[in-house]
């Protein structure tokens, strides 16, 4: 039996500002721009490689924002980063703003169309076997970040899933209940032994807490908006059983699990597929094809037909990456910090418009 560290992994969250209200299946954002043009691309600087990061789209920048996450595994050593870089149709940039959060790793990222501001919450500081854990909150609006006043955070574990719900037009989070002590797994399992997950909502000010029965168990994953449902999917592989090695499980739905949240509960899915136990795994919104698509570990897309999680025919892919956001001004779901076939993280960007991939800078 070998002890499992879950890496952080964040869903994209999703732009709803055009929802109309009152709608059963609210109206995602259509993308604003035609076919993705590599040519138009005039940086060729990508982040360094790393493990972990955040990362999500900024619509009055009509760009995405990535920060931080922890350099890769090396030597025994891991070392946590707060650089912020912005990703649009000219490729990749760097910016260096006059304040940033502390270097950090398994913080929550999203998008707040109330306030028009990016908002990152929590994480933690990795830098060899010492670490901390963060309990601040901050705003970024285009140019700088800003520290908000301390507000009441959802309770943390290591890359707990968050996404805006359209339909509740507030950002949510996946998170343990309050009182949870949170430590990273011990043996063979996540956080919590398997106990559930609660939601938490961003109200403006705070997070407030809400219980749900059935729920998840903590054990890590990502959460996007359904177009299909109008609901919230959250996707998650099981923790790691007694038996090594493991069982076969060629359909993919032994180790992992499928929950859609919508009209106020979960309901666990039972799809006759799904993408093979790997980790991490990427999720995210695509309006293009009205969806929800997940990138997997082993290099392939995947899509929720809502019933089932079906494998499209995109051709060669990334193998999962680092972080996910959808662009609705390129039309093209970003997938950066690609993984190599040897298991190393690359600094490499992939752009998935819809029907094929392409190799970004």
């Amino acid at each position: 039996m070998v002890a499992v560290r879950v890496l952080a992994v964040t869903a994209a969250a999703v732009v709803a500002a055009g929802c109309a209200g009152g709608s059963r299946v609210p109206a995602f954002p259509r993308p604003s721009g035609g076919p993705f043009a590599p040519l138009s691309w005039t940086s060729r600087a990508a982040p360094p490689a790393r493990q972990t990061t955040v990362m999500a789209y900024y619509p009055p920048g009509r760009e995405i924002v990535l920060f931080g996450g922890v350099t890769p595994y090396r030597h025994g050593f891991e070392r946590a980063l707060n650089d912020t870089w912005v990703f649009n149709e000219h490729g990749w940039r760097r910016l260096h703003p006059r304040h940033s959060p502390h270097p950090r790793d398994g913080e929550l990222l999203a998008y707040d169309p109330v306030t028009r501001l990016l908002l990152l919450f929590g994480g933690y500081s990795q830098r060899g076997k010492q670490s901390k854990v963060f309990f601040d909150s901050w705003a970024w609006n285009g140019s700088d970040w800003r520290r908000r006043p301390s507000v009441r955070l959802p309770t943390w574990m290591p890359g707990e899933p968050v996404a805006y719900d359209p339909v509740a037009r507030r950002i949510t989070a996946l998170a343990p209940m309050p009182g949870y002590g949170g430590s990273f797994p011990q043996k063979q399992t996540f956080n919590g032994n398997g106990k559930p997950m609660a939601r938490w909502l961003w109200t403006g000010r705070s997070w407030t807490f809400h219980a749900e029965d059935p729920a998840p168990p903590m054990n890590g994953g990502a959460l996007a908006p359904d177009p299909l449902s109008g609901g919230m999917l959250y996707f998650t592989y099981t923790p790691d059983t007694v038996d090594d090695p493991p069982p076969p499980d060629p359909t993919g739905t032994l180790d992992s699990e499928t929950w859609l949240w919508r009209d106020g509960h979960f309901t666990k899915q039972t799809p006759s597929r799904a993408p093979l136990s790997g980790d991490p795994v990427l999720m995210a919104s695509d309006p293009r094809i009205g969806r929800v698509v997940m990138v997997s570990a082993a290099g392939r897309l995947w899509t929720w037909t809502g019933t089932t999680w079906q494998p499209l025919a995109s051709g060669p892919g990334p193998r999962a990456g680092a972080a996910t956001a959808y662009d609705p001004a390129l039309g093209a779901l970003v997938v950066f910090g690609t993984v190599a076939r040897s298991g190393t993280s690359t600094r490499q960007t992939w752009l998935w418009n819809g029907t094929a991939w392409n190799i970004g800078p």
